[in-house]
């Protein structure tokens, strides 16, 4: 055993009995009240758990993230989401233990390549550009939803350290979209949205934000509580269910990832988005040029054959949801479309005003009404918009250097993706690449359409993509030694 192992091991069991010798010092001056007592005893649990398994804090992190504000805890007053404390308890840990050991990787996690400090750099910006907000307090929820994307993002990367944890962590992607769409059938079903079968009320008791409660009849709105985005995110779940598909050894455990890939495609199209609809068809179409399969038009004419069929039993069968949505015009189509296409205007003009470092978090919303007079017919509406469009909303919001920033984290993401698919040794490492590269870019389709820039799903796979490529690159490294 190593001197790093020892001093590792040594951690461990210090901390466990530090842990339990403050719980019973605690037990003896108060006398354990019940209600502190139980909340130290879990906590500490929570301490001794990590140290002897941190991992698997990583894959309860993935899987409870996949249920939006279905499991917020009633903590705080909105009510916090299970995930982030999560997250943020187990990155608090981490990083406390990798200080006491010494880690030198600690380093390479936040500083090794560019792709790692972009985000440090977009959340630096965040702050700097609040000079020129108009919202303070506004305008600081927005930087502390990005600083738990943050945490998560480096949490992530300091717990998913090889191939093997990664490849479950992925499995357990599948796992949590596969219960998000089973639960977007049970609405389908029972003709009723998920937050409205619990009282508009999460599992645990929080009460949830209005904007979960405005669920649209005739369309699915799933755990996430909005339709477009419980589409993009069934999207990703039908790229992660193809690349188990085709890397499945034989036929027969080929099935299950058929049915969780028809399930995705069922909560799309039950979404009535035209963005996560074309977001789909562009994912299955990267996903099938890149991939390594044989037989390509056969299989794309299969699933082309089978998502069809299964569109056209939807709109028989099931009349009361909105299918054509994602695939015809009405009014209420053409007022959103114009809705948009009018943000554009008032968005520049703020960007004019504001264009190196923008108008700050949320700074369009805050805006909005000042700029839009004159522009739009939409300036005198009680509910401000948003500029349903990523980034338009960073332009106006973080200009010009926010635009760069992020884009250069997208450009890295798939830039990586792209370098493992042509160089990595193993299939289903260059198959996963591809998966990711189908996912990021229907995210970027539907970037056009809606507000992704706090969207944890889509910092999800730029986090997942960025631990790969590391992963494959330290594999490549060994083997060239």
């Amino acid at each position: 055993m190593s001197i790093s192992q020892l001093q590792n091991y040594f951690f461990k069991y210090i901390i466990v009995l530090l842990s339990l010798t403050l719980f019973f010092i605690y037990g003896i001056i108060t006398g354990y009240e019940p209600i502190i007592g139980f909340v130290l005893f879990i906590g500490l649990s929570y301490v001794i758990a990590y140290y002897y398994s941190p991992t698997w804090f990583a894959y309860l992190y993935i899987f409870t993230v996949s249920f939006a504000a279905l499991l917020q805890l009633p903590v705080t007053e909105g009510g916090f989401s299970s995930a982030v404390a999560i997250a943020l308890s187990s990155f608090a840990l981490g990083i406390f233990g990798a200080l006491a050991v010494k880690e030198r990787n600690l380093i390479k996690i936040f500083f090794g390549r560019i792709d790692q400090i972009l985000p440090i750099l977009f959340f630096m910006l965040m702050v700097v550009s609040m000079m020129n907000s108009r919202e303070l307090g506004f305008s600081a929820k927005q930087i502390q939803q990005f600083f738990y994307l943050l945490v998560i993002y480096y949490f992530l990367h300091l717990t998913i350290l090889n191939r093997d944890v990664f490849q479950k962590a992925f499995f357990v992607v599948l796992l949590g979209g596969i219960i998000v769409g089973l639960l977007g059938l049970l609405e389908v079903i029972l003709q009723t949205p998920v937050y409205f079968l619990l009282g508009n009320k999460s599992l645990f008791g929080a009460s949830v934000s209005d904007a979960l409660l405005n669920a649209k009849m005739g369309r699915i709105n799933g755990a996430i509580g909005d339709a477009p985005f419980h589409g993009i995110y069934m999207t990703m779940i039908a790229s992660v269910s193809l690349y188990f598909f085709f890397t499945a050894q034989r036929i027969i455990f080929r099935i299950p990832y058929i049915f969780i890939f028809l399930v995705s495609v069922f909560n799309v199209m039950g979404t009535g988005s035209r963005g996560a609809f074309i977001a789909m068809l562009l994912a299955l179409f990267i996903f099938w040029a890149l991939s390594e399969i044989a037989h390509k038009s056969a299989i794309m004419m299969t699933t082309f054959l089978a998502a069809a069929t299964l569109v056209i039993v939807m709109v028989i069968l099931i009349p009361n949801l909105d299918v054509t949505r994602s695939f015809t015009f009405e009014k209420e189509s053409t007022d959103t479309a114009e809705m948009r296409w009018e943000n554009i205007p008032v968005a520049i003009k703020m960007f004019g005003d504001h264009p190196i470092i923008g108008n700050g978090p949320d700074g369009f919303v805050i805006n909005y009404t000042r700029y839009a007079s004159g522009l739009t017919k939409y300036a005198s509406r009680e509910k401000t918009l948003k500029t349903h469009n990523t980034p338009l909303q960073i332009l106006a919001e973080y200009g010009l250097v926010g635009i760069t920033l992020f884009g250069l984290i997208i450009f890295m993401s798939l830039k990586r993706m792209v370098a493992v698919m042509r160089k990595a040794e193993d299939k289903k490492d260059r198959m996963i690449a591809v998966a990711l590269i189908a996912a990021i870019s229907a995210y970027i389709f539907f970037m056009a359409t809606s507000n992704t820039l706090l969207d944890k799903y889509f910092w999800l796979l730029i986090t997942m993509s960025q631990i790969h490529f590391s992963i494959c690159e330290t594999t490549l490294a060994q083997k060239r030694v």
